[in-house]
């Protein structure tokens, strides 16, 4: 799913709390700016962090009533979200093949069974394929935290080595790593990411910053209907007991992805 909806409502739920903005600040370049470095965090998280950062400025008030906004950033979503382009063909074609999926998102509930909704993908995740690291746990447990991906593969009775994570997020990518996911695709082809910043973005994923261990993205896609054949090549690894690092650009990828990867 997309995530750009889901952080500008973000951005205009707490921008009237936000301390020192002036009405020239509110720039198309300094909201693309707040979903960059919010990709991944789950709203409480944003609250908190916006509460700090008011106290810091002397502004010592509660704006917990933030928290009560989430009402309207659910029926916000309810009609911005959207599919990420090639989505919705791309889960037919892993359902063909065999491949079980769930989202592990950060996210709380009920945002993401509403944005599940609204991208129009009920049969492809039913509440027990929504696995939620703010909402699945006391106290919630945030990306890069491990807790929600070694959530969704015990839910699927899998080994995490033997799952493959799709992100699109730095925290993300440190989620899956931390919690000993077998392979990482990072992914730049949401409308959040420009085309001019996708190189930038793909190093940012891979670069494991995030991560326990260093551990990055894998390889990074801009197609998503270029999973197909990363699933099957990460199928074939596993077979045959080979584990990271893969050498996947000269071995599968070359000449078959349709968009843009990055090694």
């Amino acid at each position: 799913m997309e995530q750009y909806p889901a952080m500008e409502v973000a951005y205009w739920e707490l921008v009237p709390y936000m301390p020192g903005l002036e009405k020239e600040d509110l720039t198309v370049a300094n909201k693309k700016d707040f979903i960059f470095r919010s990709a991944g965090k789950a709203f409480e998280l944003m609250v908190k962090e916006l509460e700090l950062e008011r106290q810091q400025g002397g502004l010592h008030e509660s704006v917990s009533l933030i928290e009560l906004q989430k009402e309207d950033a659910v029926e916000a979503l309810a009609t911005l979200a959207a599919p990420c382009k090639h989505v919705p063909d791309m889960l037919d074609t892993l359902q063909a093949l065999g491949v079980p999926f769930s989202i592990a998102t950060t996210l709380g509930k009920p945002r993401v069974p509403v944005c599940v909704k609204a991208c129009g993908m009920e049969d492809y995740f039913p509440p027990d394929r929504i696995h939620s690291g703010e909402s699945d746990f006391d106290p919630p447990q945030f990306k890069p935290d491990p807790a929600v991906y070694l959530k969704a593969a015990m839910a699927e009775d899998a080994l995490p080595k033997n799952c493959l994570a799709v992100e699109d997020s730095l925290s993300g990518v440190g989620s899956a790593a931390n919690a000993g996911v077998g392979m990482i695709v990072g992914y730049v082809g949401g409308t959040h990411i420009a085309t001019a910043e996708e190189e930038q973005q793909a190093h940012v994923l891979m670069s494991g910053d995030k991560s326990n261990t260093k551990q990055g993205a894998d390889v990074v896609i801009s197609d998503m209907r270029d999973l197909k054949y990363l699933v099957q090549f990460f199928r074939r690894e596993r077979k045959e007991g080979r584990e990271r690092p893969y050498n996947i650009a000269n071995r599968m990828l070359q000449g078959r992805l349709r968009g843009k990867f990055w090694v």
